[in-house]
């Protein structure tokens, strides 16, 4: 009982430090680093949350055009988080993501390395240049990995009953948070059925249910989902061609995300480094997928999804939850070999090779980040003082005069709410707008129409909101201030925002000849 209970302190001693550190880190007023589905949970948390709201445009809106799964942001919800408590939302996104960890050094130990070598693997997790550039944005990744987590933790130990249908639980809950969490159905079959086969459909079902409930729901609005999405990309291609190419160029991104998640200055032998730390860690994963290992196999079929998906700027965000997996096949290895030949000493320092590695490369991110918290940044910067732009930024100079900038245009985006509910405005980066101004905002008709059909689609909405800046990624190729060179002359400013140096940061026009709502 003693020794039980030894443990459970030590633990929960552990997940308070991690907490306060991630919360500490994170922590900030208002939003500044915005993925496009940021601002859609943010917005999608303000509907559900009960002391909250967002216009009723602006959801049919979201329903109608987005696709994403509502796990993320029910829970934000649950804990009043939203479109409308930045510093909040915050704050439970670092609780997510310290669950997350707590997890990792639950599974961990689960899988055979002792205490110390655990708790050290753990840290270095949330030490990594990754986890520490992903804590400072809203993302749906931070719940989902304690979901997968524990679901693989209850899928490799199933001695009695009750445990697949806990494991179903919480891989319906990874799908309902991230679709890509359907990559945990073959290892929930798989552990299902070599425990007990006529448990294999019961569970599969238990764990769809949700899922199925919220397709059921999404149904009324029309959505296209994510495979009618990968279908589009593909079309007029030959199929098998098109999944080669696919495949041969998100490897070459999946390799350099997994480097630049173990380094984010670039250094020149960072790269050797992670390959050698890739390449043992891909051994010892052939190896748990030969003797067919819940997590290996999840790993196999997640890997086999980002492969092919056409999307291949935010591949380093996807990988992110397998991280703490390669770490620990990448430590696993060195292990066994150590507890394998325990007559020989040296090798006991083996299973810290590869996490010292991994630790130096990552050292000089960190001096970086440490440097810039150190330095006071101007009181201009708002929210973007706790910013990547300004953590991870190599030019200091230039990372304060663009968080500058991009606060006073996050401003302006806010100033633009003024208009009416039932108004549209378009801009190139609709989930951004939306999320600061409350108002539905659609994406700007691409560069290659020709100037009618531009200006028929552009009458849809009645307000053109133009920014100097591009969006990052960029598939449509926009530049700065687009579509500006494309509005005819009856197009009226009716908000224009300077920067402290006279530059333009954006112009919100009103159409005359928009479509009346």
């Amino acid at each position: 009982m003693f020794k039980l209970s030894s443990r459970l302190v030590a633990i929960a001693a552990f997940t308070i430090a991690v907490g306060l550190f991630l919360v500490a880190f994170s922590w900030h007023v208002g939003f500044s680093n915005l993925l496009s589905d940021s601002g859609i949970y943010l917005l999608l948390a303000s509907k559900f949350s009960p002391g909250q709201s967002i216009p009723d445009p602006l959801y049919e809106l979201i329903m109608t055009e987005y696709h994403l799964p509502p796990g993320y942001s029910i829970a934000l919800a649950l804990f009043g988080a939203g479109a409308h408590h930045a510093t909040l939302a915050h704050a439970v996104n670092a609780l997510f993501l310290t669950a997350g960890i707590i997890a990792y050094l639950i599974w961990v130990k689960s899988n055979g390395l002792p205490n110390i070598f655990a708790y050290a693997l753990t840290i270095l997790f949330m030490l990594l240049p990754a986890t520490l550039y992903y804590s400072l944005e809203i993302l749906s990744e931070h719940l989902y990995l304690p979901l997968s987590l524990l679901g693989l933790l209850f899928m490799q130990r199933i001695p009695d009953a009750p445990r697949p249908y806990i494991a179903a639980i919480l891989v319906g809950l990874a799908i309902l948070t991230r679709s890509i969490g359907v990559a945990l159905l073959p290892a929930l079959i798989l552990s299902t059925y070599r425990f007990d086969p006529r448990m294999t459909l019961k569970v599969l079902a238990v764990a769809l249910v949700f899922p199925c409930m919220w397709f059921l729901y999404r149904s009324q609005y029309a959505v296209d989902g994510y495979i009618y999405s990968f279908l589009q990309t593909q079309q007029g291609h030959d199929l098998l061609s098109y999944l080669w190419q696919r495949s041969a160029t998100n490897l070459h991104v999946i390799w350099l995300a997994w480097n630049r998640s173990l380094d984010l200055v670039g250094l020149n032998h960072s790269a050797l480094v992670g390959t050698v730390v890739l390449f043992v860690a891909t051994a010892e994963w052939f190896r748990r997928l030969w003797r067919l290992c819940p997590d290996a196999v999840y790993v196999g079929c997640y890997l086999c999804i980002i492969l092919v998906w056409p999307h291949g700027s935010h591949i380093q965000r996807f990988l992110f939850p397998l991280l703490p997996l390669f770490l620990f096949y990448a430590v696993m290895p060195g292990y066994n070999l150590a507890a394998r030949y325990k007559t020989i000493g040296a090798l006991k320092l083996v299973p810290c090779a590869i996490a010292v590695a991994v630790l130096l490369v990552a050292l000089p991110t960190h001096a970086r980040i440490l440097s810039r918290t150190l330095s006071p940044p101007p009181e201009q910067m708002g929210a973007f003082s706790r910013s990547q732009q300004w953590l991870f930024a190599e030019d200091q100079p230039k990372a304060i005069s663009r968080s500058i900038f991009l606060n006073r245009l996050h401003s302006a985006i806010r100033q633009s709410g003024s208009i009416a509910e039932q108004d549209c405005i378009w801009s190139i980066d609709p989930p951004r707008h939306m999320l600061l101004s409350l108002r539905v905002s659609l994406g700007v008709p691409p560069p290659n129409l020709d100037q009618d059909e531009f200006q028929a689609r552009l009458r849809k909405c009645r307000y053109v909101f133009v920014m100097n800046v591009k969006p990052h990624p960029n598939p449509h190729g926009f530049t700065a201030m687009y579509p500006l060179a494309r509005l005819t002359s009856a197009s009226v400013p009716v908000q224009t925002t300077m920067n402290s140096d006279n530059r333009i940061v954006s112009v919100l026009y009103r159409l005359a000849d928009a479509k009346q709502q």
